[in-house]
């Protein structure tokens, strides 16, 4: 066996020869390393500045973690501050808001149990018909306290007239006594109710004011081609003192299965006084064979 140097490889710190064996039994070559001595110097001064760059290099890194670890715990803290201050205006919007549907619940109860004693007086008719069947009334409000706003009150109060219920007046009027010896009342309260709070309503099954059709009268065509074919209907007898055209004018009617809530018109006929005058009715009916 033979050892031929092939070539030598240094490094920094080491010499390596790497030698070409011939042999019988293998052909591989064979590396040869030695420290160079006069290195050994070198190597302890890069030892010694490496450990202390080292040592700072982790610090750096230590120190460059803690503080993003404190900006990303400074970030979430603000975050889950902000989520306690909304949910703590949420929680203070909806106590505000119980407190305020609290406060109106019992101003409610309070509302309804001083309106179960109020009630109307006696329901006075006007002297006149308002329409067929209709005639319009007024009453005064009873037990009116002072907490009570008088025109609420009587909005909220309901009617039973000629059989019929109504839930709230037409209209609401709270009279007041514009007498100066009232004016020093006047101006230190409040001036509702101080001659009465009035509602006013107009009632259904008037039996006085119901009218009638005495009989009615097909006539001809309003005019050829023109599809209408006009009903006459004498108007029944009325009240004295009423007025009999208004009344002609609400007073429904029906015509073979069709109801016509009102006439086309009404006119007065006949001579003599107006008690004694006769009104007629006008439909202008659609038909075919005008």
């Amino acid at each position: 066996m033979t050892r031929t140097p092939a070539f030598v490889v240094k490094w920094p710190f080491f010499r390596c020869t790497i030698h070409s064996i011939q042999s019988i039994t293998s052909d591989d070559p064979v590396i040869e390393c030695e420290a160079l001595r006069q290195w050994k110097p070198t190597l302890v001064k890069f030892l010694l500045l490496l450990i202390p760059a080292l040592l700072t290099l982790g610090s750096l890194i230590f120190i460059l973690r803690g503080i993003a670890f404190h900006k990303d715990a400074l970030k979430r803290w603000r975050d889950e501050a902000a989520s306690y201050q909304e949910q703590a205006e949420k929680w203070q919007h909806k106590s505000e808001h119980f407190k305020e549907e609290w406060k109106a619940k019992l101003a409610r109860e309070v509302f309804e149990r001083e309106l179960a004693g109020l009630t109307w007086g006696e329901f006075v008719g006007e002297a006149h018909c308002a329409s067929s069947g209709r005639r319009a009334y007024k009453a005064r409000l009873l037990n009116l306290t002072p907490t009570f706003s008088a025109v609420e009150a009587c909005k909220s109060t309901s009617a039973t007239i000629n059989n019929i219920t109504y839930k709230t007046p037409l209209k609401c009027e709270d009279q007041v006594n514009c007498n100066v010896l009232m004016l020093p009342v006047l101006l230190t309260s409040a001036p509702q109710g101080t001659l009465g709070v009035y509602g006013y309503w107009v009632a259904e099954n008037e039996a006085v004011c119901s009218t009638y059709w005495d009989h009615t009268e097909r006539k001809d065509c309003v005019s050829p081609g023109s599809g209408l074919r006009r009903y006459e209907a004498k108007f029944g007898d009325v009240h004295a003192g009423e007025d009999a055209e208004m009344l002609c004018l609400s007073t429904p009617i029906t015509f073979y299965g069709r109801f016509f809530e009102r006439p086309t018109a009404c006119v007065k006929r006949g001579y003599g006084s107006c008690e004694r005058a006769e009104y007629w009715s006008i439909w202008d009916i659609p038909v075919r064979d005008c």
